[in-house]
């Protein structure tokens, strides 16, 4: 008996075959992650090297060209290329299709190693080349923005120590990076007369506030069936604290910081700032981890956005202009 003579004779079976199959199907299209750009990963691999105060002729004579020499090198390479601006430079390798990144990601670094020793030697002040690796999951999910002018000087704080740290929390977020807000520091400008006078060197008040500014580590001590871990903890938080550190002496008579230096509570200077409505705001962007739901992470994240919003000020106001669900 062939497949149309058994579709004839038996329709019922037929039907719940069909049936069930299309109940499958519908249960399955519940169940299928929703994601706006599939999860790729496109053979490229690219090396930064920060190289502050240098202008873009330096980055290409003192950084780039050592990178390109070492990195034109490396194996199943497909195109170079390279960008040399005003304190960075850039250098791109795009591999072959079908190229195992981690293999090639070894490669990479080993040839900057190399490179590291030539622009160590012509660019002094370059920091460390950085790696770079771009996949879909690392662009951004979701844009959320936090304003509240009244309480605008304390509301970095708060967003970097309840808000992020709790988004950091949710279920499927890999990331969150925060941008604007105004970001504490204390400020000790020196009075260059005093320091003449005391016969100082500006060294010296750094080497102290470095020695006198300590958190780490001591290591263990085991006593019967107890460990205590050691560690200082001598961090400075008031600007009291380092105004009290001493410096020197001179004639036989301490000198401590507040004699040679004003120490006051300070904000960073703003490298970037945001705005939502007119408004002054802080900006939080958050990525998925590889492989989660983006629908399923951005919903967490809303759902924790109701959770603390009791740590915000009464004038705060939390917007959402990019929603990758």
């Amino acid at each position: 008996m062939n497949l149309p003579q058994f579709a004839v004779r038996r329709p019922y079976t037929v039907l719940m075959i069909f049936l069930a199959i299309f109940l499958i199907g519908l249960i399955a299209i519940f169940r299928l992650p929703i994601d706006l750009l599939p999860e790729i990963e496109p053979p490229v691999i690219s090396v930064l090297v920060p190289y502050p105060g240098a202008t873009a002729s330096d980055v290409e004579s003192d950084v780039v060209k050592y990178l390109e020499d070492q990195l034109s090198t490396v194996p199943n390479l497909d195109e170079l290329n390279s960008l040399s601006k005003d304190n960075l430079g850039m250098v791109s390798c795009k591999f072959k299709w079908g190229t195992n990144l981690d293999v090639a990601s070894n490669d990479v670094r080993d040839k900057v190693d190399l490179a590291k020793y030539d622009i160590k030697e012509h660019a002094p002040d370059s920091e460390e080349p950085i790696l770079f690796k771009f996949s879909s999951a690392t662009a951004p999910i979701m844009a959320i923005t936090i304003s509240a002018p009244s309480s605008w000087p304390q509301l970095y704080r708060i967003v970097d120590k309840k808000i992020s740290d709790a988004l950091k929390r949710t279920k499927g977020v890999g990331a969150v990076m925060i941008y604007g807000g105004l970001r504490r520091q204390i400020k000790v400008e020196l009075d260059w007369q005093k320091i003449k006078a005391y016969n100082l060197a500006p060294s010296l008040i750094i080497q102290r506030l470095k020695e006198e500014n300590l958190d780490f580590p001591l290591g263990r001590i085991k006593k019967g069936k107890r460990d205590y871990f050691l560690r200082i903890k001598k961090r400075f938080k008031t600007p009291q604290e380092i105004k009290n550190i001493l410096i020197t002496q001179y004639k036989g008579k301490p000198v401590y910081l507040k004699d040679i230096a004003e120490v006051s509570d300070d904000f960073e200077e703003e490298k970037m700032k945001g705005y939502c409505n007119g408004k002054e705001t802080i900006i939080l962007i958050a990525q998925k981890q590889s492989g989660e739901n983006t629908v399923e992470v951005c919903n967490n994240i809303k759902k924790t956005l109701e959770k603390v919003k009791k740590f915000l000020p009464r004038d705060a106001e939390i917007t959402i202009p990019m929603d990758g669900s």
